[in-house]
C-alpha cells in the first residue's frame, strides 16, 4: 500500500511538472519541408532549411514531449517556452528530460556565442543587405532593434546579442536578460576598433538614462533640435504615430509604441511602454516650441491609443478584411517595401499583413487599421496576440 502511495505521487509529481505542448503555426503549413529559408518563427519545419534567416538567425527546433515536425525559432531562445532545442532535421538531438542527453551542446554553442567577446569573421563584417547597414560600427548608438551591431555602442537600446552564425544583432535589454543571455558583445575584427572603447559607456547608458529619467520628469523644456542623421526624423514632432521604437520624438504622440523617453543626452526616443515601465521610468517625455507644438496638442490622445489598440487584440487571432485599411499598404511608414511579402524582414513597429513579413514573428492589432509587428516577449506578457492576419 505504502509503495503504490509512493508510486501516485512520483506519477502526479511527473505529470504536473510536465509542459504544455506547443502546436507550429499552421499558416505556414505550405513552408514545412520545401527547405526555401521561408518560414516564420513559430512555423512549423522538418530541418532549419526551411526557416527564415532574414534579419533574425532562426533554427529549426526540437518541440518538448516530441513531435514529427519541429518548430522555427530564434536561436537564442530555442529551448524555452515547450521548445526543446535547436537541430530538429539537422542531425541533433532534444535536450527534452525525456530524450538523451546529447543535445547539450546545442545549448553550448548557443551560451558561447552569447558570451564571446571576440566576434568571428562573419560576425565582424557589416552586411550590407541589411536595413540599417550604414549604423554598423559607428559606436554612434543609433542602430534600432533587430539591426545587425559590432558592439553595445551602435544600438540605440545599449544592447548587441551575438547570434550562433551570422551577424550580431540589437536587442531589447529587458527581453534580452529575461532569455537568459547577454548584451555585451564586441567585435575584435578591424572594421570595430573605433567602437570598442566606446562599448562599455554603451552598455552602461541604459542605467544612466534610468536616473536622468527618473530624476528629468516627463518634460525637457524647449524642443532640441531634430537629428537628421537618425533614421525616421521625418517623423519627428508631426504627432503622427509612426516613429519606430528609438527613432526620436518629442512627444509620445510621434511614437508608434505611444511612449517618448527622455534620454541623458537631452534627446527623447521612442522606447516599448512594458519594457520601459518595468524599468521603472515613464513614457511622457514632452517638450514644447518649434515643431513639436503640432504635436504636442494631439498628445494625450496618441499616447493613450496603443493601450486601445492592444486592446482590441486580445484573444483569439484577429483577421482584417481584403481592401480594409488593414489590408493597405501604408508607404508613409519606414519598411512600406516589407510589408505582405512574407518574408519575415519587417522591424519592430513596421506595418504587417501578418506574422509572416515579422522579424520578430508578431504582428499585433491596432485599432487605427494598421497591424504593426512588435516584440513577441513583451507582447505575450501584455496579454496580446501575435497572430493577426490580413485576408487577401
Amino acid at each position: 500500500m505504502a509503495r503504490s502511495f509512493v508510486a501516485l505521487v512520483a506519477f502526479a509529481a511527473i505529470a504536473i511538472a510536465a509542459p504544455s505542448p506547443i502546436t507550429p503555426d499552421p499558416n505556414g503549413a505550405n513552408k514545412v519541408g520545401n527547405g526555401q529559408g521561408l518560414q516564420f518563427i513559430t512555423g512549423g519545419c522538418l530541418s532549419t532549411a526551411d526557416c527564415s534567416q532574414a534579419v533574425v538567425q532562426s533554427c529549426c527546433a526540437f518541440i518538448a514531449g516530441g513531435s514529427s515536425t519541429g518548430i522555427c525559432s530564434g536561436i537564442d531562445v530555442g529551448n524555452v517556452n515547450g521548445k526543446a532545442g535547436c537541430g530538429f532535421g539537422d542531425g541533433g538531438s532534444s535536450t527534452d528530460s525525456s530524450a538523451p542527453a546529447a543535445s547539450s551542446p546545442p545549448a553550448a554553442a548557443v551560451t558561447s556565442s552569447t558570451t564571446n567577446s571576440s566576434g568571428s569573421s562573419a560576425q565582424c563584417a557589416v552586411d550590407t543587405s541589411l536595413a540599417g547597414s550604414q549604423n554598423v560600427g559607428t559606436g554612434s548608438g543609433t542602430q534600432f532593434i533587430t539591426g545587425q551591431c559590432l558592439s553595445a555602442a551602435d544600438c540605440a537600446s545599449g544592447c548587441c546579442v551575438a547570434q550562433a552564425s551570422g551577424p550580431a544583432l540589437c536587442k531589447a535589454q529587458l527581453v534580452t536578460e529575461q532569455a537568459g543571455l547577454t548584451c555585451d558583445f564586441s567585435c575584435s575584427g578591424s572594421t570595430s576598433s573605433a567602437t570598442s572603447s566606446s562599448s562599455d559607456t554603451a552598455v552602461s547608458q541604459p542605467a544612466t538614462n534610468v536616473a536622468a529619467t527618473a530624476s528629468g520628469g516627463s518634460s525637457t523644456g524647449s524642443c532640441p533640435a531634430i537629428d537628421t542623421t537618425l533614421a525616421g526624423s521625418q517623423n519627428v514632432g508631426t504627432g503622427s504615430g509612426t516613429q519606430f521604437i528609438t527613432g526620436q520624438c518629442f512627444t509620445a504622440a510621434d511614437c508608434a509604441s505611444g511612449c517618448c523617453v527622455l534620454q541623458s543626452d537631452g534627446i527623447s526616443l521612442c522606447k516599448a511602454e512594458l519594457v520601459t515601465t518595468q524599468a521603472g521610468l515613464t513614457c511622457d517625455s514632452s517638450c514644447t516650441g518649434g515643431a513639436a507644438s503640432s504635436a504636442s496638442s494631439s498628445s494625450s490622445s496618441a499616447s493613450t491609443s496603443p493601450n486601445s489598440n492592444n486592446g482590441s487584440s486580445t484573444g483569439s487571432a484577429v483577421t482584417g478584411a481584403a481592401g480594409s485599411a488593414q489590408c493597405t499598404v501604408n508607404t508613409s511608414l519606414a519598411g512600406s517595401q516589407n510589408v505582405g511579402k512574407g518574408s519575415g524582414q519587417q522591424f519592430i513597429t513596421g506595418q504587417c499583413f501578418s506574422s509572416a513579413d515579422c522579424a520578430s514573428g508578431c504582428c499585433v492589432q491596432q485599432a487605427s487599421g494598421t497591424a504593426l509587428c512588435k516584440a513577441q516577449l513583451v507582447t505575450t506578457q501584455a496579454g496580446l496576440s501575435c497572430d493577426f492576419t490580413c485576408a487577401a
